[in-house]
């Protein structure tokens, strides 16, 4: 069965918004980082609240490229979730009021973390209960 794009789309963002954690991957001029955050999602944009001091951050502040991974082993030879590749920015507290709520922390923590506004430019949904490696890809406009 062939699936359209936008139901795919509706696919995608059902994972995310069903889902509140998930690896962050960012490359810097140390190498690779890989961390556990935190997310909301907004139609396909996902926010992830980090740690202020994460390297993740200065890796993002060099190179906006990131990858998420959002996953669930349902047996032991089944796999499914969600790789989101895209553009990450790091916004300005002013920018905060666009983040879902539930999302922030208390005000007396603010100055402790940072809000990652993350824009895909390929989603992969894998189940590998459709045979092992199956993923099915949505592509994104490209990003300037």
């Amino acid at each position: 069965m062939v699936e359209t794009l936008e139901r795919l789309r509706d696919r995608a963002n059902c994972y995310l918004e069903e889902h509140w954690f998930c690896i962050l991957a960012t490359s810097g001029s140390e190498g690779p980082c890989a961390v556990a955050v935190r997310y909301k999602s907004v139609d396909l944009a996902v926010y992830l609240i980090i740690p202020q001091a994460d390297e993740a951050i200065y890796n993002l502040e060099i190179n906006p490229h990131l990858a998420l991974a959002i996953s669930e082993q349902l047996e032991k030879e089944a796999y499914q979730g969600l790789e989101y590749l895209g553009k990450g920015r790091i916004l300005d507290i002013a920018e905060w009021g666009e983040v879902p709520p539930e999302l922030l922390a208390p005000e007396e923590m603010r100055g402790l973390y940072a809000i990652i506004k993350a824009i895909p430019r390929r989603i992969y949904l894998v189940d590998w209960f459709r045979g092992w490696g199956y993923r099915d890809t949505i592509d994104f406009p490209t990003q300037d």
